[in-house]
């Protein structure tokens, strides 16, 4: 598939593995695959998904194409990053 790429989790088994443990359900298949939004429920609401369509479509709207896309995409997984780093402690 061609980028760029937008990915929807559906529901608890796509998001988290659900409460079920087998053979069929990749438990954490978020971290392998880079999730846009993510709708709670087992199933989601109709009214859910309508909604994160509509956002979705909103991120698509407000992207940018192109060459200065990979850009982007690079300024904010920095931006990602930073947050999840534990802050120096000075003694």
């Amino acid at each position: 598939m061609t980028k760029p790429k937008w990915v929807i989790a559906m529901g608890a088994c796509a998001s988290s593995g659900g409460m079920f443990n087998n053979y069929a359900i990749v438990q954490g298949g978020d971290h392998i695959v880079p999730v846009d939004f993510y709708l709670p429920g087992c199933p989601p609401r109709p009214e859910m998904l309508l909604d994160t369509i509509l956002k979705l479509h909103d991120r698509i709207q407000h992207t940018t194409l192109g060459a200065d896309r990979e850009a982007e995409i690079a300024v904010l997984e920095e931006g990602a990053l930073s947050h999840r780093r534990p802050s120096k402690i000075v003694l």
